[in-house]
């Protein structure tokens, strides 16, 4: 990824973080991509949005925004999730009680 491109990334996590009040840090650790991309559907179906982050990158885009302080979460594989909502990103990325029982 070019200096460019870095720009571009920022700039749009910005965007994303100004624009929703619900704001999650995911880790994806031991998920599949099959299921991270039915995840990603579920979530794009209900207005919110699940992106795959690059963590150095995206601590940059959290400095002096409402979510600055989940810059300490951003290790390992890491997405983030918002939406207008912030129950919704809890609807879809926390495990439900049936699924602790498969």
């Amino acid at each position: 990824m070019n200096r460019e491109q870095k720009n571009t990334y920022v700039n749009d996590l910005k965007s994303v973080i100004a624009a929703n009040e619900g704001i999650l840090v995911y880790h994806y650790e031991g998920i599949t991509v099959k299921d991270l991309e039915s995840l990603r559907s579920k979530m794009r179906e209900s207005g919110a949005f699940l992106k795959i982050t690059k963590n150095r990158i995206t601590k940059i885009a959290l400095k002096g925004s409402k979510a600055e302080k989940l810059e300490k979460f951003f290790k390992g594989p890491t997405a983030i999730a918002c939406s207008k909502d912030p129950i919704t990103c809890l609807l879809y990325t926390s495990p439900s009680p049936r699924d602790a029982h498969e």
